[in-house]
């Protein structure tokens, strides 16, 4: 079916049990279809930036009965992780997600160690797999529409006030296709070029740490790669390197 093509099946294994994070709209509903012969549980979490959450649950809740899906609500994915002993943790983000996310990082000019999402990553003792990345929203939606899975609009992303949203609703809906693909381009090269640097940075990774060995343009990175293993990132700032050099 068409939905085998956009799931990106070589992250997933049948053996193995996921949690889903299925929000009711049409990303994660889709991911939720796509994945309903996989062995899995779903979590609904009501973050309440809205007064019609009532209709994204009820989405969700009822897809999951009618597919005998073990369905939890507002509980913390940590705990249905644990509870159910799953293997990884499924998230719907799209395409359209990661441009945005290359264009935040790119705007703020901030430095993270990969430019937009990645595929599979490590977060509060769970592996985290995304794969959906090679698809778009619009694609997503049409197989909703195809397969007939309900689904509802998030309508905070027709508002203006949130970061994401501003920037999805102002700028990046003017952005032709191929100033997508030259965003998403920039964020390959970007991690290309990151992964490199790792290797480099990983040699001299030491504790303690031998700085005399450390190429003078590597050693930021490489304070920034052992301070990360002992400190908070958001902690860690361009004026704190500096003075520990």
């Amino acid at each position: 079916s068409k939905g085998e093509n956009m799931l990106n099946t070589s992250l997933l294994d049948k053996k193995k049990k996921y949690l889903l994070g299925v929000s009711g709209g049409p990303d994660s509903m889709a991911l939720l279809d796509m994945m309903h012969e996989y062995s899995i549980c779903v979590a609904h979490v009501n973050y309440n930036l809205r007064d019609d959450t009532e209709e994204d649950y009820k989405v969700v809740h009822d897809y999951c009965k009618a597919h005998n899906i073990p369905f939890y609500y507002n509980a913390f994915y940590q705990e249905v992780y644990k509870k159910e002993q799953c293997d990884a943790l499924c998230l719907g983000h799209q395409k359209d997600d990661v441009i945005e996310t290359i264009y935040m990082h790119l705007e703020r000019d901030s430095h993270p160690d990969y430019l937009g999402i990645q595929e599979v990553s490590r977060r509060l003792g769970m592996t985290i797999i995304r794969p959906l990345l090679h698809v778009t929203k619009q694609e997503l939606r049409d197989y909703c529409d195809e397969h007939h899975i309900l689904f509802h609009d998030d309508y905070t992303n027709f508002q203006t006030e949130f970061t994401r949203d501003r920037i999805r609703n102002t700028i990046l809906n003017q952005y032709t296709d191929s100033q997508k693909e030259e965003l998403l381009k920039k964020g390959e090269e970007y991690n290309k070029k990151q992964a490199i640097k790792k290797q480099e940075v990983d040699k001299f990774l030491t504790e303690p740490l031998d700085y005399t060995l450390v190429p003078k343009e590597l050693l930021p990175d490489v304070l920034y790669a052992l301070l990360k293993k002992h400190i908070e990132v958001s902690k860690i700032s361009h004026h704190l390197i500096d003075e520990i050099i």
